[in-house]
């Protein structure tokens, strides 16, 4: 059984709020980023190589902006 076609695996709105609280749980000022933004999105991608290839480029490109993200938010926190 692939990890995708177990059902207990699949990620819905009810498991992204439990694992929202379980964040908040252990680090507080997530509350706040939550409370004013709400929860993240939930993001379905199909399950192939090129999903794959495309999240890892995003995140290679977000690397400088995510660097420039956090300075700013070290300065609020």
């Amino acid at each position: 059984m692939s990890l995708t076609s177990d059902p207990r695996l699949k990620l819905d709105e009810a498991r992204l709020e439990h694992a929202v609280l379980a964040l908040v749980a252990i680090e507080p000022l997530f509350g706040r980023v939550i409370a004013e933004h709400g929860n993240p999105p939930l993001r379905h991608v199909d399950n192939c190589l090129a999903s794959l290839l495309h999240i890892v480029t995003e995140q290679l490109i977000s690397l400088s902006a995510a660097a420039a993200i956090w300075a700013r938010l070290e300065k609020r926190l």
